[in-house]
């Protein structure tokens, strides 16, 4: 139905080769970018002088 209508193929296989690759790129990129942003907040509040308490 939904390629008659939609042109879409939806499949509950599970990714692999390309399209799991191109998953895991994308993961990686989110997580790194996610971690120099905690990085850079955890030193701008090191540099305004607070301190952490764990």
């Amino acid at each position: 139905m939904a390629l008659a209508q939609y042109g879409l193929v939806l499949s509950l296989d599970l990714p692999f080769g390309t399209i799991l690759w191109m998953m895991l790129a994308v993961q990686l990129a989110r997580s790194a970018a996610g971690f120099i942003l905690a990085w850079r907040a955890y030193h701008h509040i090191l540099a305004d002088g607070l301190t952490h308490r764990l």
